[in-house]
Parts: C-alpha cells; sequence; structure tokens
C-alpha cells in the first residue's frame, strides 16, 4: 500500500485501475476499503480510483491534536500533488463530503466534480454530544481502527471531529 508523509503522519491509500482520477474520501470512523470497496470494483476498469485512509483512520497514523477538517484537507491536497494525475473526480461520503466540499470553497478548481453523499456542514447547532452519539455508533466502525490504533481509538477520532465540527471556522463563518 502506498503512503503520503506530511505533518508528521504516515497516510495510507491505494490507486487501482486507469483513466480520469477519481478520490474516494470515506467518513469519521470508516476507511477507505471499508466503504469504497465495491465502488472500486465497479470503476475500476474505466477510472483511476485512490482510495485513502484518512489520518487517525485505518492503516494511517494518529497524531495527537492533528485531526480535524483542515488537516485532512491538506493532506488530501499533498495526496492529490503526490499522484499528479490531474484533477480528481472526488466523491465523500459524511465527512468525507465535507472535506471535498471544503477543498473546493478553499480552492475553487481543486476538483473535476464534485459528488458529496450526506454532507454535514459543521454547523453545531442541534447536533448530538460525541458522548450521545459513541452510545449509537456502529459496531462495524468501532472495530475498524483495533488493530492499529486499539479498540477504543474509534472514541479519539468521533470527539476530535465533534469538537472540529463546533469550530467557527467552518462553512457558515466563512467569509465567501
Amino acid at each position: 500500500m502506498p503512503v503520503l508523509e506530511r505533518a508528521g503522519a504516515r497516510l495510507h491509500y491505494k490507486i487501482e485501475g486507469d483513466g480520469a482520477p477519481v478520490l474516494m474520501v470515506h467518513s469519521a470512523t470508516s476507511t477507505g476499503d471499508h466503504e469504497w470497496n465495491a465502488l472500486v470494483k465497479r470503476l475500476s476498469p474505466t477510472f483511476c480510483c485512490i482510495v485513502p485512509d484518512l489520518r487517525s483512520h485505518g492503516a494511517s497514523d494518529h497524531v495527537d491534536g492533528a485531526l480535524g477538517l483542515n488537516e485532512v484537507v491538506q493532506d488530501l491536497r499533498a495526496l492529490i500533488a503526490q499522484i499528479d494525475r490531474g484533477r480528481p473526480h472526488i466523491v465523500g461520503f459524511s465527512f468525507g463530503a465535507e472535506v471535498a466540499l471544503d477543498m473546493e470553497i478553499q480552492r475553487p478548481g481543486t476538483a473535476e466534480s464534485l459528488i458529496l453523499v450526506s454532507p454535514g456542514t459543521g454547523h453545531s447547532d442541534g447536533l448530538p454530544e460525541a458522548k450521545e452519539m459513541a452510545t449509537r455508533w456502529p459496531r462495524s466502525l468501532r472495530d475498524l481502527h483495533s488493530a492499529k490504533h486499539g479498540p477504543e481509538h474509534w472514541r479519539a477520532i468521533l470527539q476530535a471531529l465533534a469538537d472540529d465540527a463546533a469550530s467557527p471556522t467552518r462553512f457558515f463563518n466563512q467569509a465567501v
């Protein structure tokens, strides 16, 4: 599995197929393979599928205090530059859709196209606390990180991303 080294973390990703690049960005506490494996199988005969494990997720490293939307955006910008296949189509789910949207808001033209599935907007009004969310978080997502990061790592991811979502620098508060 290829690696991108950035900001103290080794970020793992896979590339499968040829053609126009498609960057697939997974949701919080998921992994690239877990979320996108079936789609990669369908698209890889026609497209170059780029599937990272975001920082602190799956095979990628965790760096204390360095897990948030902006950090992940910078990771993916570095990944796009490292792969050097031009502007990718970007597919994101949930947190991954937020990342893709923020990349495009910060630098329009980063993506050839965006496919955003169930993006949040970072606006914290009415969002449940991370502790409350953790009581119903799916077991399948909890277990994805046990081998590399330990059985409770998913809680740290969830809390860090919940804190980041409540940040005043997110989408609704940016000047356009």
